[in-house]
């Protein structure tokens, strides 16, 4: 895992597979446009991601492996990372999951 620092002294690290992940995401946005780029960003309460010409107000860019990634600013700090469920990111930190980490397989 690599450590990404923000300028608030924040502090987020993508796991290799969330860095999988993001990297078809990148790869499926430039495909359709070179200048997009992927942007990390919290939606009722869950980690989204979304195609981006620009960042955000607030937003953060970030170069991570090759990739320039636009990270919102109420993401938050921990380390980005996914569940069982095919793709879907979450935020860990240390002492809990932001996100509801997914139930036992078969349920």
């Amino acid at each position: 895992m690599i450590p990404i620092d923000f300028k608030g002294g924040d502090r987020m690290e993508i796991s290799e597979a969330a860095g999988e992940v993001l990297a078809r995401a990148y790869d499926a946005a430039s495909r359709f446009n070179p200048d997009a780029r992927v942007r990390i960003f919290r939606r009722k309460g869950e980690i989204e991601t979304g195609f981006a010409d620009a960042p955000q107000e607030g937003d953060a860019s970030v170069e991570h492996e090759g990739m320039v990634l636009y990270v919102a600013s109420d993401v938050g700090e921990g380390v980005l990372d996914t569940t069982l469920q095919h793709d879907h990111l979450v935020l860990r930190t240390e002492d809990r999951w932001q996100e509801p980490p997914p139930g036992p397989p078969g349920t």
